[in-house]
Order: structure tokens, then C-alpha cells, then sequence
């Protein structure tokens, strides 16, 4: 045995020297660990705002152009199994540029993955429109909607093609509640995703027909996909909307929906 072994000081020293050791070991860890949490913070920080910054000058912009409106929609997802989720939706228009409510609507609807390139899903959504001004209630002219779609996905190197088709039957409703109407339509959208490596923006374009016997409607789609955080998403676009009647005018939109999973 050797005589730092033996002296009882030394022992207590050496025990004391690697207590400090250890202290500042696990200093450095919580620094480096709250270095990394706020670097976080910072960047999460910076999406805000720049989704912020893109929003306002939307606004602005629809506030200028009487053709001009905003859509904007909240999104949860809960995915069940593997292959099957339910999604709920909630949004709302407006009309005359922000000036007035145009409609809004809630939408439920389950997706199930039958292949790893397709999936089909069900679903049900109601509709209030802004009532006409001979009317007692604000919201009226309800609608409800069945719809059924398949969707088929083909990536292609960094891009995404998707093709969703959807049968939607309606049941309309006047004011009153008792002129009653059934309609169906067909909707085939079609749209590229460009998907950037390590990048929390992807690109996209959309077109969505309207028709049944003929085409009623028609949606182009211009934006991006901002990824906040996991789980957390949102859709920025601009859409022009042209309806073949003639007494509409197409109208610019702006678009801003919100995207949470779970």
C-alpha cells in the first residue's frame, strides 16, 4: 500500500477533486443542453414570423383588390393505426375583400391506406352561408355534404405527383328550411410537390375541375408547405377561382391553412 493511499487527507482530497470534476462535467451538459433548446426556440421563432410576414401582406393585399379574399381552414389529424386516420377540419371565408363573412364549414373524414401508392376515405361535412339580407337569420342555407375520394400518390425523385378523385352528393336548404335541393358533382384535383431535401419549405401547384354533365368550376393553386415543427404545418397559396356562370367574376384568393398531427 502506498502512502497516498494510506493518508486519510489525500483520500478526502482526491474525492473532493473528482466531486468538482464531475460538477463541472455536468454544468457543461446543461449549458450545451439550453444552447440547444434556445437555438430551437429561435428557429421555430423565425418560421412565425416569417409565416406572420406572409400572412399580414396577404391581408393587406386582399383589403386592396375588392376581387380579392382570404380562405382559411384549422387541420387536425389522428392517426389510428398505421394505415388509417381521421381528420377534422374547420374554415372559413370571406367575401367583398374582408368585408363580410362569405361561408364556413366543418368537415370530418376518416383515409385508409390500401396500398403504399393509394387510399380512399369517407367523409361528411355542413356548410352555413352568410344569409341575404331579407333574412332573420345571419346564417342560413345550410348545406351537408356526403363525399367519397381515392387518392394515388407517384413520387418521382424529389417531387410528389397526387391525383385525388372525390364524389361529393349535397343536400341543400333555404332559409326557410323547406325548399330543399339534391345535387352531386365530381372533383378531380391534381397536384406536383416539390419536396427539397433538409428544407422546411416545399413548393407546390394544384388544379382542381368542378363538373358533373359540364364544368361548373374551376381552382389553380400556386404555394408552399412551411414545416414548423413536427406534427405542426402550414399552406400558404394563392388560388384563382373562376366559376362558369355569368354572373361571377373570378376571384383571387388568399389561402392559409393550418396543419396538426398527432
Amino acid at each position: 500500500m502506498s502512502a497516498h493511499d494510506s493518508h486519510p487527507i489525500l483520500s478526502i482530497l482526491d474525492i473532493r477533486h473528482f466531486s468538482l470534476l464531475k460538477l463541472e462535467f455536468t454544468d457543461v451538459d446543461v449549458i450545451q443542453s439550453v444552447t440547444i433548446l434556445l437555438r430551437s426556440e429561435m428557429q421555430i421563432m423565425k418560421k412565425a414570423l416569417i409565416v406572420l410576414s406572409v400572412v399580414l401582406v396577404a391581408v393587406a393585399y386582399a383589403k386592396v383588390d375588392e376581387d380579392a379574399n382570404v380562405w382559411a381552414s384549422v387541420n387536425a389529424t389522428k392517426k389510428i393505426t398505421p394505415d388509417f386516420w381521421m381528420t377534422g377540419r374547420v374554415e372559413y371565408w370571406s367575401r367583398e375583400a374582408l368585408e363580410t363573412t362569405d361561408l364556413w364549414f366543418a368537415r370530418i373524414w376518416g383515409t385508409y391506406r390500401i396500398l403504399d401508392w393509394m387510399s380512399i376515405g369517407l367523409g361528411y361535412d355542413h356548410t352555413r352561408t352568410e344569409s341575404p339580407e331579407s333574412s332573420t337569420t345571419r346564417y342560413c342555407q345550410p348545406k351537408n355534404n356526403i363525399f367519397g375520394q381515392a387518392t394515388v400518390t407517384v413520387p418521382v425523385s424529389d417531387f410528389r405527383l397526387i391525383f385525388r378523385q372525390r364524389y361529393t352528393r349535397t343536400r341543400s336548404s333555404s332559409c326557410n328550411g323547406k325548399d330543399r335541393d339534391f345535387s352531386s358533382t365530381m372533383r378531380s384535383r391534381i397536384t406536383v410537390k416539390y419536396v427539397i431535401p433538409d428544407c422546411p419549405i416545399s413548393p407546390f401547384v394544384a388544379d382542381e375541375m368542378f363538373y358533373w354533365g359540364k364544368m361548373t368550376q374551376n381552382r389553380t393553386d400556386i404555394g408552399f408547405t412551411f414545416k414548423l415543427t413536427d406534427g405542426n404545418s402550414i399552406n400558404l397559396f394563392y388560388r384563382r377561382l373562376s366559376k362558369f356562370n355569368p354572373d361571377h367574376r373570378n376571384n383571387n384568393i388568399l389561402g392559409i391553412d393550418y396543419m396538426y398531427s398527432f
